[in-house]
């Protein structure tokens, strides 16, 4: 890192600490622009970031870059886990899968319908006369939570690749579901997927326990 930028950063911090978040903000914008492998740029423009959504492409940053770092790591667990699920899954829920793993996508999609919530495939949503790129577009930026069906053939999916990267580089929400055997460790930061490989029904129960908002306590 160059003395200036070193310099800049130690400012926005400054600025930070004041609660002058919008100021830091603008730096750190800037800074990150010129020094993308600045971690704790990232760190500290996720603190000072107005929306949720920042801030988990803040934090998301600066794990590529400083994946040991614990306090990261909690962050953004904190800003991933089940309040911040339920809430994104009202906008939406985008399933990506690899064409063998349709069978059971479908049958994931249905189940979560049925339980009210609002899933989105292209198998079942993408007509004959329409772009499917277009169509995969327009759902990826509706959508405010990915289930991801992991597979050895999902791992080998161009298309997944970068649907995924593209929720992660927009401060979405992903969860991983196991369908068969693979190498989940590329999910990291996010938690170990649901394991729907012995038993389906339990699998389910879980993920719709995890996207369903829950009933407002009284009193």
């Amino acid at each position: 890192m160059a003395a200036g930028e070193t310099t800049q950063l130690a400012q926005a911090g400054a600025l930070a600490r004041r609660g002058q978040h919008r100021q830091a903000h603008e730096l750190l914008t800037r800074l990150v622009t010129v020094e993308p492998a600045n971690g704790s740029a990232w760190a500290w423009l996720a603190y000072v970031a107005p929306t949720t959504e920042e801030k988990r492409i803040g934090l998301y940053k600066a794990l590529e870059l400083k994946p040991d770092d614990e306090r990261i790591l909690a962050a953004f667990q904190r800003f991933t886990g089940p309040p911040q699920t339920r809430q994104a899954a009202v906008d939406g829920v985008f399933i990506s899968y690899a064409r063998p793993d349709e069978l059971f996508a479908v049958e994931l999609m249905e189940s979560l319908q049925n339980a009210g919530i609002q899933a989105w495939m292209d198998m079942t949503e993408v007509s004959d006369d329409t772009n499917w790129h277009s169509a995969i577009a327009r759902a990826l930026r509706s959508c405010g939570l990915m289930v991801l069906v992991m597979s050895p053939a999902a791992l080998e999916s161009e298309d997944i690749t970068l649907e995924r990267d593209w929720f992660l580089n927009t401060g979405k929400i992903i969860i991983p579901v196991l369908h068969r055997t693979c190498d989940t460790d590329q999910l990291y930061p996010y938690q170990a997927p649901i394991d729907f490989r012995q038993d389906y029904a339990r699998g389910v129960e879980h993920l719709i326990d995890l996207l369903t908002p829950q009933p407002t306590q009284h009193g």
